[in-house]
């Protein structure tokens, strides 16, 4: 029982707080607010990002053209949520990120989650098998 208190409740807490730079300074955001803000934002960021990153063999002609669009598009929506629900703002004189960093912070964003999923993962707390099954 000990065991799952020490899975829930981490010693470095700071592994459960995204630490960003937006152009000026460094932030955190609770990755929790920060994925509901970009659920809101854009609740189909998933598959803008599988349109983004799709190495799909180029179609020729005017289909090829509509891929290209299609991808412009997504990555475009991307960046627009990731700017809105993290509270960055385009590259100006002042600081900001250009498009390119703004995906990025997208990218790590997405990392992080994954890498609390995998630190969260099964409880400890079951028993292993008495024999193995057939």
């Amino acid at each position: 029982m000990l065991g799952l208190f020490r899975r829930l409740w981490p010693r470095d807490r700071s592994r459960l707080i995204f630490s960003f730079h937006d152009g000026t300074r460094t932030r955190r955001a609770d990755p929790l607010a920060a994925g509901g803000a970009l659920e809101r934002e854009c609740p189909k960021y998933a598959e803008l990002l599988e349109l983004a990153v799709d190495d799909a063999p180029t179609v020729p002609g005017p289909a090829a053209d509509d891929v290209a669009r299609q991808k412009g598009e997504a990555i475009a929506e991307l960046v627009r949520a990731t700017r809105a629900a993290f509270g960055v703002r385009p590259l100006d004189e002042e600081g900001g990120l250009t498009e390119a960093e703004t995906l990025n912070l997208f990218r790590e964003f997405l990392v992080f989650l994954a890498r609390l999923a995998d630190a969260a993962g099964p409880f400890d707390n079951s028993p292993p098998p008495a024999s193995p099954s057939p």
